[in-house]
């Protein structure tokens, strides 16, 4: 997916997808983001606190980028601030004291990996069946796919979607699922079912709020903020996203894991 397993056990296909991000030496892969005041999140029940914070701040409720961690070779990365991070109320990591630098690495630097849940937790087979991952993730696949919250800062990692060939996938785990779901809309889910994408321009929260609706019109959450300035972006006729996998069972924010592709290039 995003860390190229030994090359014996990739598909040619696979093989060659992999090649051709790599030949470009560089590949985004995660993006630091973080909130900004303070806010209740309804599906993890905790409040941002308002004001400055270790980490990041800002002055609205919308995610900012502030970091970009790129993947060189197959265990080489790289990280550098973006200009997220020229905030005023932005402290810098003390693993990455320099704002103008590149830092590179050999294996996931700790910042990351200290935000991978450990195997050995017995909650972990179950936290990577609702993020759809098998039952061995690479790290940076559990990040990308979990965010890697932790309680004592308020950054959150994403997948960088790139485009190939024109089209742009990759996964998210709905917002608000908890907010809006109702008379069990999400058993009715099955993978590969698409939503309607409405938007909100008189949402009070963020007029750019994408709802996201199943067949019968029944609201099932919302695309996650941090992806809000793409998908508007690439426009919502030309955005499609689908059930990748609904588990009813888990902590709303785990609850709806989407499938979203994207054609940036048509009209």
């Amino acid at each position: 997916m995003l860390h190229a397993p030994p090359d014996e056990i990739l598909s040619e296909p696979r093989r060659s997808f992999i090649e051709e991000l790599l030949r470009t030496n560089r590949r985004r892969i995660l993006d630091a983001i973080g909130s900004c005041t303070g806010r209740t999140d309804p599906d993890r029940g905790t409040t941002t606190p308002p004001g400055p914070s270790p980490h990041l701040a800002g002055c609205s409720r919308r995610l900012i980028h502030v970091a970009t961690l790129d993947q060189i070779e197959a265990d080489s990365f790289a990280f550098r601030y973006e200009e997220g991070a020229r905030h005023d109320n932005f402290v810098l990591l003390a693993e990455f004291p320099d704002p103008a630098r590149t830092y590179s690495f050999t294996g996931l630097p700790a910042f990351f990996l200290n935000r991978v849940m450990s195997p050995r937790r017995a909650s972990y087979p179950t936290y990577c069946h609702w993020l759809g991952l098998s039952e061995f993730p690479t790290p940076v696949e559990f990040l990308a796919r979990s965010g890697g919250g932790r309680a004592t800062d308020t950054f959150h990692v994403v997948d960088g979607l790139i485009p190939v060939n024109g089209r742009v996938e990759g996964h998210f785990l709905a917002s608000g699922v908890r907010c809006v779901e109702g008379n069990g809309s999400l058993s009715r889910l099955a993978p590969g079912d698409r939503f309607r994408l409405l938007p909100e321009p008189d949402n009070t929260v963020d007029s750019e709020a994408v709802l996201l609706t199943d067949a019968g019109e029944d609201p099932v959450g919302y695309v996650p903020d941090w992806l809000l300035g793409d998908v508007h972006g690439w426009g919502l006729p030309n955005t499609a996203v689908r059930v990748a996998q609904a588990n009813a069972e888990a902590p709303a924010h785990l609850r709806l894991l989407c499938r979203i592709e994207a054609h940036p290039s048509r009209g």
